[in-house]
């Protein structure tokens, strides 16, 4: 099994058995949202502080915290998508 996109929403009963934590949100709804309201966020030189908020992300989208995702840096990805 590879871990991707399309697997992590078509294998995900597959992934939890064994062991891998899985989003707990809608996925593609978040990056649809994102896409027409991004939340931005400027930080310094420096990628520590993108990895922080990378960490966080799924974390307050899976307690509804937050409807979308965060965009850091030049481009709006959603950082909890990882490489699409």
């Amino acid at each position: 099994m590879q871990m991707n996109a399309a697997s992590i929403l078509n294998q995900k009963a597959e992934w939890e058995a064994l062991g891998v934590k899985v989003p707990a949100f809608d996925r593609p709804a978040v990056i649809a949202a994102t896409k027409e309201h991004p939340i931005w966020v400027h930080f310094g030189a420096g990628n520590i502080f993108r990895g922080f908020v990378a960490a966080l992300s799924p974390v307050v989208l899976s307690d509804h915290t937050i409807s979308v995702d965060f965009c850091a840096g030049s481009h709006c990805l959603p950082l909890s998508a990882g490489a699409a």
